[in-house]
């Protein structure tokens, strides 16, 4: 485990770094509700994807699995359609639009890379989970140039007044009022327990993903993710999570859309992908390092009884030589 090359997580952690900065810019000009609905095109494009890189071919119940998805978030998105909900969308440009669609092919290179590394060797999906976040660190680290720009930062934040601007953010992370460029701010919401919990649920979230990297493909992470967005809206009724102003609701749109979700995971997991060339297989779809490791026990176990069988046939063919003579 400890000879996995580490250019690979760096090159898994360069991934996850350009799209989570890529799509920081066109997030603002679109919204949050179109950002959910674009980002669904994660399917088709991790899907083309894998079948360029990984050879894999889709039987019909993956195309069908997979227009349910994409149906299951566009019904999420009908009040926003419809005008019942605050579309939050404050320049839908085709600009923004496009970049945010461009934004998402490094995230779908890190699932189809993610996939090929964690299949070729048996990889601890915690050790690799860990080093993937230290070379996301490592590579975030040059993106701080970006505190300069009205878009990630406004006011933006010039290098002279950078250190002061850490000391600030990290005593209102703790929760101290501080002044910034004139204004007082109480920092009193509780920013850091929130933080906490956030660490929590994505620590959860990352080892789940990893572990359908490993044991099955990156496609099925992108199908089974999309059930995320009606999910979305029941936790945002709970204020334990979503804080005392909470006040979602439930529609029957996200009830339809829950339904179909689950309804296209479950037709699209129904079989298993295939590879086109088996001579050429880097990493076998659906054939995970368990899968090997219980496939290869079996085959051990075999080895006695077959070479027992073997000895039982002989001679008891000389038995009945002997007896004809």
């Amino acid at each position: 485990m400890t000879s996995f090359p580490h250019y690979k997580f760096a090159i898994m952690g360069l991934f996850d770094t350009l799209y989570n900065l890529l799509t920081a810019f066109p997030t603002p000009h679109i919204g949050g509700n179109m950002s959910n609905a674009l980002g669904q095109l994660n399917l088709p494009f991790n899907m083309l994807l894998s079948a360029i890189l990984l050879s894999t071919r889709y039987k019909r119940s993956h195309y069908m699995g997979a227009v349910l998805v994409l149906y299951g978030a566009l019904v999420t998105m009908i009040p926003v359609f419809r005008g019942e909900t605050a579309a939050n969308m404050p320049d839908p440009s085709v600009f923004w639009i496009l970049f945010y669609i461009i934004a998402l092919l490094p995230g779908v290179g890190s699932n189809v890379y993610k996939e090929i590394g964690l299949k070729d060797v048996d990889l601890d999906i915690w050790y690799a989970n860990a080093w993937i976040c230290t070379y996301q660190l490592l590579w975030g680290a040059f993106t701080i140039w970006t505190i300069q720009l009205p878009a990630f930062s406004d006011p933006p934040v010039s290098w002279q007044e950078f250190p002061s601007y850490i000391a600030l953010a990290h005593n209102c992370f703790l929760g101290y009022p501080v002044t910034f460029n004139g204004s007082d701010l109480p920092c009193g919401n509780g920013v850091f327990l929130t933080f906490l919990w956030y660490i929590l649920f994505n620590c959860v979230y990352n080892q789940i993903m990893m572990y359908v990297f490993k044991e099955g493909s990156s496609v099925l992470f992108v199908v089974s993710s999309a059930v995320c967005l009606p999910l979305t809206d029941m936790m945002y009724m709970v204020p334990f999570l979503a804080g005392p102003k909470a006040s979602q609701t439930f529609t029957i749109y996200d009830g339809f859309a829950l339904f179909v979700l689950i309804m296209g995971m479950l037709v699209y997991h129904s079989e298993k992908e295939e590879r086109g060339d088996a001579a050429t297989q880097k990493s076998p779809m659906f054939l995970s390092p368990s899968m090997r490791k219980a496939q290869l026990m079996r085959r051990r176990k075999a080895r006695p009884m077959t070479t027992f069988r073997s000895a039982v046939l002989k001679y008891g063919t000389a038995k009945d030589t002997n007896s004809v003579v």
